[in-house]
This record gives C-alpha cells, sequence and structure tokens, in this order.
C-alpha cells in the first residue's frame, strides 16, 4: 500500500504531498506548484497503458512515447534549447537523424550517412542534390544564377539574366561527354585552349595563335559535310582548297580583285582591280592596258643581272639553260644602262651558254654572224622569174647624211648615215613602211601618228653611194668609147 503523507497546512506554507511507492490518478490534476519525484527510478506515466513516460536515470533525462505518435504544439514559437548538441535519431540513437551543435554545424543524415552539414564559410553536401524537371538552383540577390534541367527539351541549362555574363574559374577546365570517355573542350592556365571532335584535338590555341593539326580542314561556306572551300597542312604541304565556284581573293576593304583562280580553267592576276595576267591551256595571256604597259624584270639586290631562261623540260635537274635573254648592267644610277644579250647553248652534251647576239647600250647591234637568213627553198616559192632591177629607179635612191631632232632617243646624233623615207617612197615603197613605233620625243613630231620606216640602212646607204658613183664612172667610160669609136 502507498502511503500518502500530507503535511501540515499553514496560511503562509505551500502543503506538500508525498508519495512514497507511487500515485494513480484517475481524473484531472491540477496543480499550482511543483510535482517531484525523489527518487532516480520514478517515472511519470501518461496513458492507461503508460504510453507517454518521463524520468531522470540519474545521468540523463528521457521523454518517451510507445504508441502512435508524438505531438509537440505551439501556437507560438518553439524552442528546444541546448548549450552543446541536439540530437534527433532512432530509438537508442544509434542512427542520428539531425544533429545540432552549439555554436557549430547542423548535420543532417539518410540512413547513418551524413549527406548535409552547414560550416562557418557556408554549407557542405556529400553525394548529389537532386530536383524535380524545370525546378531551378537559382544565387544572387535576384536569383540572376540559375541551374535547371528543363523538361520539354531534356537539355541541361545554366543561365545568367545578368548582363555581366558567367565566369569560370580554374587552372584547368575541362568539358567531357556524358559518359566521362570522351573530352570536348580543355583549357589550361598559361596554356592552350583546346578543341575536340569525337574524342580527337582539331583546334588549339598557342602563343602565336591558333594551330590545326596535319589534314585537319578548316572549312568555309556551304554547309556541315559540304563546304564551298578547304585549309589545310598535310604534313607536306599547305592547301587551298575551292570546291564551289571561282576561288577569289580579293586585296582591299573594297573588295577589289586581286587573284581569281577559276574553277576547272585558269588563275587571273589583277593590279588595281584590273586583269593583268591569265594562265591558259597553251600557257600565259598578259593583258596589257595603257602606255608603258607590259612586263618588266627587275633586281632587289645590288649586282645582279636579270635574265629570261628558256627551258623545254628540266630532264638534268635544273643544271643547264637551253637559251637565255641577259640584261648586262654598264652603268647609271638614277637611270641604269646595259646590253641585252642573247645566249644559246650549242651542245646538248654540256651546260656551258654560249654568247650569240648583243644589243648594246649605244644600239649598236653585236653578233657572231653578222649575216641574216630567209627562207629561200624553192618548195615553198611559185610564180618564180628572173628579176633586173630598174638602173634609172636605182640612180634616184641617194644616201644621206643627217643629224637627228632629238638625239637622246637615237644611236648617233650626228653625221647620221641613211636615206630620208618619204624620199626613198617617190623612187620605190617597196623599202618603205608605216608604222605607230617611235620614241617619246619623236612621237610628238608627228602630227598624223604614222611613222616612215626604212628597210635600208647605213651600210645600204653606203652600198648604194658606191654604185652610183661606179655607174656615174662607167656611163662616163661608156661616153668616151663610143665618141673614140665614132671618130
Amino acid at each position: 500500500m502507498s502511503t500518502l503523507k500530507v503535511d501540515t497546512i499553514a496560511s503562509d506554507t505551500t502543503p506538500t504531498i508525498t508519495i512514497s511507492d507511487g500515485l494513480s490518478v484517475t481524473g484531472v490534476t491540477t496543480s499550482t506548484g511543483n510535482i517531484d519525484i525523489g527518487n532516480d527510478t520514478g517515472r511519470l506515466r501518461i496513458g492507461a497503458g503508460a504510453d507517454l513516460q518521463s524520468w531522470h536515470n540519474g545521468t540523463n533525462s528521457f521523454i518517451k512515447n510507445t504508441t502512435g505518435r508524438l505531438d509537440i504544439t505551439s501556437t507560438s514559437y518553439l524552442y528546444l534549447e541546448s548549450d552543446a548538441r541536439t540530437y534527433i535519431g532512432d530509438v537508442g540513437m544509434n542512427e542520428p537523424q539531425a544533429i545540432f551543435i552549439a555554436d557549430g554545424a547542423v548535420e543532417l543524415f539518410h540512413d547513418n550517412s551524413k549527406k548535409f552539414e552547414t560550416t562557418s564559410g557556408g554549407i557542405k553536401f556529400t553525394g548529389n542534390i537532386y530536383g524535380d524537371d524545370n525546378a531551378e538552383i537559382r544565387l544572387g540577390d535576384s536569383g540572376d544564377f540559375q541551374f535547371y534541367h528543363h523538361s520539354s527539351t531534356g537539355t541541361g541549362r545554366i543561365y545568367n539574366s545578368n548582363a555581366a555574363g558567367i565566369l569560370v574559374i580554374s587552372d584547368l577546365v575541362t568539358f567531357k561527354n556524358n559518359a566521362a570517355n570522351e573530352t570536348l573542350l580543355t583549357a589550361t592556365n598559361g596554356g592552350a585552349v583546346e578543341l575536340y571532335y569525337d574524342n580527337s584535338k582539331k583546334l588549339e590555341t598557342s602563343s602565336y595563335g591558333a594551330h590545326l593539326g596535319d589534314s585537319v580542314r578548316l572549312t568555309l561556306g556551304g554547309s556541315t559535310g559540304t563546304p564551298d572551300c578547304h585549309f589545310y597542312g598535310d604534313g607536306s604541304n599547305t592547301n587551298l582548297q575551292n570546291i564551289t565556284g571561282d576561288l577569289i581573293i580579293k586585296s582591299n576593304s573594297d573588295g577589289d580583285k586581286a587573284i581569281v583562280v577559276k574553277n576547272g580553267a585558269g588563275t587571273e592576276l589583277y593590279h588595281d582591280n584590273t586583269k593583268r595576267l591569265v594562265t591558259t591551256n597553251q600557257g600565259v595571256d598578259l593583258e596589257i592596258a595603257g602606255s608603258n604597259s607590259g612586263v618588266r624584270i627587275h633586281g632587289v639586290a645590288a649586282d645582279v643581272d636579270p635574265y629570261i631562261t628558256f627551258r623545254r623540260k628540266n630532264n638534268d635537274g635544273g643544271n643547264s639553260e637551253p637559251a637565255k635573254i641577259v640584261m648586262q648592267y654598264v652603268g647609271g644610277t638614277t637611270h641604269e644602262s646595259g646590253h641585252l644579250d642573247f645566249m644559246t647553248n650549242p651542245d646538248s652534251g654540256s651546260a656551258a651558254l654560249n654568247h650569240r647576239f648583243r644589243i648594246s647600250n649605244n644600239g649598236d647591234l653585236l653578233a657572231d654572224d653578222t649575216s641574216i637568213g630567209s627562207l629561200s627553198d624553192s618548195r615553198l616559192k611559185k610564180n618564180v622569174a628572173d628579176y633586173t632591177y630598174d638602173l634609172s629607179k636605182f640612180k634616184q635612191i641617194k644616201p644621206k647624211t643627217f643629224d637627228w631632232i632629238n638625239p637622246k632617243e637615237h644611236i648617233r646624233d650626228t653625221a647620221v648615215r641613211g636615206f630620208l623615207a618619204q624620199e626613198l617612197k617617190t623612187v620605190d615603197d617597196y623599202w618603205i613602211s608605216e608604222n605607230g613605233v617611235a620614241n617619246r620625243e619623236d612621237i610628238k613630231l608627228i602630227t598624223d601618228g604614222k611613222v616612215l620606216t626604212s628597210k635600208l640602212g647605213a651600210n645600204d646607204a653606203m652600198y648604194v653611194s658606191v654604185i652610183n658613183q661606179l655607174i656615174a664612172k662607167i656611163e662616163t667610160l661608156e661616153t668616151k668609147v663610143a665618141a673614140l669609136e665614132s671618130a
């Protein structure tokens, strides 16, 4: 039997009820003071089956619910206070679910494995963070930076609504495929940025620019797989391959043409957007326009005489030169002077060239053989007849000596031997022709633009003069002979 002891109640004291062996209450107990259980084995048990219990075992204090759930309800704030740690876990605290550490971390667990904790610098998690489709992780005061999975496209997205952009900071950045077994891009601090296709590196940056590996092509225009143009190196050569239309290289912002490579045809070279040279199936065409236009060959180093070499085929590796035209420098700095030499190789077993003909800087002609041959094969001719030149005409041909009005444009300036073309034309126009060839100052004197030229020159003037003198002597002798015979 429990003993119920009631202390003397005085008007100025709080009554105390002491129960030595427990107390069972079936109604409502109201107390304005304390209910003390004065030992370490006693428990406050509530419920028909003592389902809710509270007790102290001398070391720790406990609240235990064995049926249903334990609800702690507050219409205002609810405080759980501890100066050390607050644990939430299974019965017996063998597997914690949450730990709250005073002046420290909050730790969250799953199946006795810590997954999340707060730190002095923020938070730390172990494992993965999962969210539903279109659920976003937002960072920034206005949630400007977002991570999410887009359900309708199936794409993962990183989005920054702020115009400042996205900055990735690392000494090494690598992008890989979903299986992490193929590289898409790498960026190395102080080194290269590398781009890959199908796990094969195609482009990398370097200190001098960007590098494409052998046979990796820079393609332009068209579409993927069928571009208009390829640019690449193959380990031996550098290739620019045009597929569609013509390859046009332009020289300035106005789009002036410099080089045009015709698809399936020739190549054109331009100057100031005007075509000057065209390759053809027969060789090269030069397109000349304007005065003083043509081909100019000049040296870019001192003591180098420019030349043109002619070869049929490079049979000997380029050691011999069958024929050559050379400009031999004579003198001058601002205005150079030189000879024009023509050379040929007389022996197919030798690489030596022999001098054959020279046009000297003063206009003189020098040759190994001064004879000039012409076609004379009878098999090439018809209407053949004997020819006798009219002696009376011959005697009318008058050699002259003269001075050039513009001496700098001619070989000799004074006492030049020759003929007057207009005078010779009245005698025999066979020797005279018209053309537009003249020197710069001379052409100013030709008002009709037609310059008369003669096939007879200085040597012919000597021959005609001597022959005419001999004719005069013969005619004199003939006259004397005729007088003697008639006497």
